[in-house]
């Protein structure tokens, strides 16, 4: 019986950390405190991102309502633009606004504006997003091929991005197996190209003695990923 050779990947890990656009929040806004300051917005200032959202609440049973300045929305019982009813209520409502767009929104209690119940919004535009090079590993936790066969074609992927042109090192070391005389050593490099998420090969060449033997080992390494790439897993 002829040798088979079983190639093991003992990939060095590292943690993934896959970016992207940032997750919208929402942010809360108490009308009135029941503490004893119920003629107020708390808090009276937010600074948020585009796309995020504030929720208005009536907590002190005053009658609130949230009144744009510039007349872009009016809401207490739901929005007037939406719907709903924003005029002054003492009832414990609730409502929601998404911001889309970066500027400055003032607003006020129609009620009791004029006795400083105002408050304020500054919407930031949302940073872009992240690019995402994605994460490099082996295909298979292993590769197995008989003596006779030639080469063995170790497969390389790409996963999670393909943003950015990418590489990594791959090399074989010996286990069971040692190089020239059962197996040929290899080492290179892999390249990906931007948007590129194709698989990458490499070969290992096997030796043919023609003797009968064990079968045998032979490690595979995948290291110093470039361009924001990360190491995955199989780990072995």
């Amino acid at each position: 019986m002829r040798q088979h050779f079983i190639f093991l990947g003992l990939l060095a890990l590292s943690t993934v950390c896959l970016a992207g656009p940032a997750q919208a929040a929402n942010f809360t806004v108490h009308a009135g405190d029941p503490g004893g300051y119920y003629n107020n917005f708390m808090p009276s200032t937010l600074q948020i991102h585009a796309g995020d959202s504030v929720t208005w609440t009536n907590v002190s049973g005053g009658n609130h309502d949230v009144h744009a300045d510039d007349n872009s929305f009016r809401c207490a019982n739901g929005c007037d633009d939406t719907g709903g009813n924003g005029s002054p209520s003492t009832a414990a409502w609730s409502f929601t606004r998404t911001f889309n767009t970066a500027g400055t929104i003032n607003y006020h209690c129609e009620t009791h504006g004029s006795m400083g119940m105002v408050g304020s919004i500054t919407v930031l535009a949302s940073p872009p997003p992240q690019p995402l090079p994605g994460t490099l590993r082996f295909s298979s936790p292993n590769y197995s091929l008989s003596e006779g066969g030639g080469s063995a074609v170790i497969t390389v992927s790409r996963t999670g991005g393909s943003d950015g042109q990418v590489s990594v090192q791959y090399a074989t070391a010996d286990g069971t197996a040692k190089a020239p005389g059962d197996y040929t050593a290899a080492s290179g490099t892999l390249t990906w190209a931007d948007h590129d998420s194709a698989n990458k090969t490499f070969s290992v060449h096997l030796v043919d003695d023609s003797l009968v033997e064990p079968n045998a080992t032979i490690h595979l390494n995948l290291s110093s990923p470039t361009g924001g790439a990360d190491l995955g897993s199989p780990a072995s």
